[in-house]
């Protein structure tokens, strides 16, 4: 007979006893005594295991039981008899690994607590693996790596990141838990400041919440990259505004959270450069003054406007810019301009859930607000100063450390350089570092990368737009222009992999056409098609994270209309970003190729009329795409 045994059978002759076994009866109701006395039997069994001697007390008195089980340990309660029965044994390894943990009497209850957390999720994520020796360890480890004093947390931060991190938010995909588990231990281990543990699990969360799901490649990511990244950042848990965001939203941390877990491929290159374009300023000092700046503004009362910039909501950079431009065409006397800044000014509001805000901004005496007396500076003063933090310099190449690739792009510093040998001479380097980490199945974009994408991306596109009708015509026989259309494949395709040898074999055709517009019309097609299929991957994604994202609010008890208001923003920002997909970008002036250019000269001036007249031009492709994508999503 073990020491448990022995000491069970003086106990349940006691009124402690015979209570708990009622109290079991009373949760389940179908259980007959005997299975009510044998799950009576396991819960005190888990309290002798976790050294709560206090149970076992004959002269507890009846109710007493109550005060020496916390909430969190009293609800195993309401598990299943033969869910208790195999918690028994992780109670085992529990007590060895995490128990010598505590300091004091205060402490044990606090980790009996935790392990009432972790037995839940257990159930919870795992119930077909309530016996399994391996899941025991993988979470009494967890478990310990909290506790652990080394951490330097207090005990109430242990309990709020126990909370944290044995939560239920992933009761829909398990999977996702215990990938999610394995992301913390590891930052556990890597973390230099673990007070930033608990602001590490929203950021995980917050992957969640806008991939709808967290895989072993974002797990691996994050090891090898955020880690580091968080331990460069000084007070990162100050820097991390996500949980201000709306769902889908992201923030600078978000950002470069999704981009550093991503894989290789051009459907994450085609996120990464689209998502980069909502973020303020990819820059950690200039989003600290952004963020000073907005405090300050709130001596102008404009509402809502700091929450805007410190949750980095979408849209902010256009709505400063407007409130720039409304104030000077005001103050100019320019009504007409000022009207129409005004108007956008309430349509970047509509787009926050905030109309009613707009009177505030049209009131230009809180521009010349002074918002600092120390330095008498005025409030449109402060929102030039945020302006010009939030504008990307689309004219500089941004360097990526990479002693090639920054060598070759630093000859591009004018903006006005227009060497095409030499541009394709580089987009031809980055191009073939991009197709390798495709092909090597890398994980981890680096920030930097996407922001040289995005210089690349803005840079062939006014390439594009500002040739003349003479060398039209032969662009698309250049090597130069092939490098263009191949780097717009590599980035505005919804494909997880890259065929060099097809984009080659399909190349050779575009090049054997005697006349641009054919030989344009064939990328254009090409292109159109991989721009459906994003719009595709585009609604596929919005309906999986709207799933998520309902399932999530109804379990918090959000109303109907609550619901479908939050699914209605998400489903705006997702439309939003297909509509940056072809404004603005090398895809949209692909979609031009075919419109005449200007001729230089008066021999191409004759060539041109002539080609007018043996083509038959078609509307814009990219006028139309957006209205066939909403059509087929309103038969869908």
């Amino acid at each position: 007979m073990s020491d448990f045994e022995e000491l069970y059978r003086v106990f349940i002759k006691t009124q402690p006893a015979k209570s708990a076994v009622q109290e079991v009866k009373r949760l389940h109701p179908d259980l007959s005594a005997r299975q009510a006395a044998a799950a009576a039997q396991n819960l005190a069994e888990l309290a002798y295991n976790l050294d709560m001697d206090a149970y076992f007390n004959p002269e507890i008195r009846e109710g007493s039981v109550s005060r020496n089980w916390n909430n969190q340990f009293r609800a195993l309660n309401r598990l299943q008899p033969e869910q208790l029965e195999a918690l028994v044994a992780y109670s085992e390894i529990y007590a060895d690994k995490v128990m010598p943990c505590a300091a004091n009497e205060t402490e044990d209850a606090m980790l009996r607590a935790v392990f009432a957390m972790s037995a839940r999720a257990m159930v919870l994520y795992a119930p077909d693996r309530l016996r399994d020796k391996k899941l025991h360890f993988l979470m009494a480890s967890a478990a310990q790596k909290i506790a652990d004093n080394g951490n330097r947390l207090t005990r109430g931060e242990k309990y709020s990141l126990a909370m944290s991190v044995f939560t239920n938010l992933y009761q829909d995909n398990p999977a996702a838990f215990f990938n999610r588990l394995g992301m913390i231990g590891k930052a556990v281990d890597g973390l230099t400041d673990r007070k930033n543990l608990g602001k590490v699990c929203e950021e995980i969360d917050n992957i969640y919440q806008n991939e709808g799901d967290i895989t072993p490649v974002m797990a691996r990511g994050f090891e090898k990259y955020v880690i580091p990244v968080v331990n460069e950042i000084p007070d990162f848990s100050t820097l991390s505004a996500e949980h201000d965001c709306s769902y889908g939203e992201y923030g600078l941390i978000g950002y470069t959270n999704k981009v550093l877990t991503s894989q290789w491929t051009p459907r994450s290159l085609n996120e990464a450069i689209g998502i980069l374009k909502e973020v303020p300023t990819p820059d950690m000092v200039k989003r600290e003054t952004i963020r000073t700046k907005a405090i300050q503004l709130e001596e102008a009362e404009f509402s809502g406007l700091r929450d805007f910039l410190h949750s980095e909501t979408i849209g902010v950079s256009e709505l400063v810019g407007h409130m720039l431009e409304y104030y000077h065409a005001s103050k100019g006397g320019n009504n007409n301009a000022a009207q129409i800044a005004a108007d956008k000014i309430k349509s970047d509001l509509r787009s926050c859930q905030s109309e009613d805000f707009a009177s505030g901004y049209l009131d230009i005496s809180r521009y010349e607000r002074v918002i600092d007396r120390d330095s008498g500076l005025t409030a449109i003063e402060a929102l030039q100063i945020v302006a010009d933090n939030v504008r990307k310099n689309n004219a500089k190449p941004p360097l990526v450390n990479d002693p090639e690739l920054d060598g070759l792009s630093q000859r591009f510093l004018l903006e006005g350089y227009t060497d095409t040998a030499a541009f394709g001479r580089f987009m031809e380097v980055l191009n073939n570092k991009i197709i390798q980490n495709i092909e090597t199945q890398k994980i981890g974009i680096s920030p930097q990368m996407v922001d040289l994408m995005f210089w690349c991306d803005k840079k062939c596109t006014n390439l594009l737009k500002d040739r003349d009708f003479e060398h039209q015509c032969g662009d698309h026989k250049s090597p130069w222009f092939k490098q263009v259309a191949l780097f717009a494949e590599l980035t505005n395709s919804a494909e997880t992999g890259f065929n060099r040898k097809g984009f080659d074999a399909y190349f050779k055709h575009v090049q054997a056409q005697d006349y641009f517009f054919d030989a344009n019309n064939i990328l254009i097609k090409r292109q159109r098609n991989n721009i459906f299929k994003l719009f595709q991957a585009s609604k596929q994604a919005c309906r999986q994270v709207g799933e998520n994202l309902r399932r999530r609010l109804e379990r918090s008890g959000r109303g109907s209309d609550e619901i479908d208001f939050e699914i209605e923003k998400l489903n705006g920002i997702y439309d939003q970003r297909n509509r940056r997909m072809i404004s603005g970008n090398l895809v949209g002036e692909i979609f031009k190729l075919n419109d005449f250019k200007k001729p230089s000269t008066r021999l191409g001036e004759r060539y041109a009329e002539e080609m007018k007249r043996k083509v038959q031009l078609e509307r814009p492709v990219e006028k139309t795409l957006l209205k066939i994508f909403k059509t087929k999503s309103r038969r869908d």
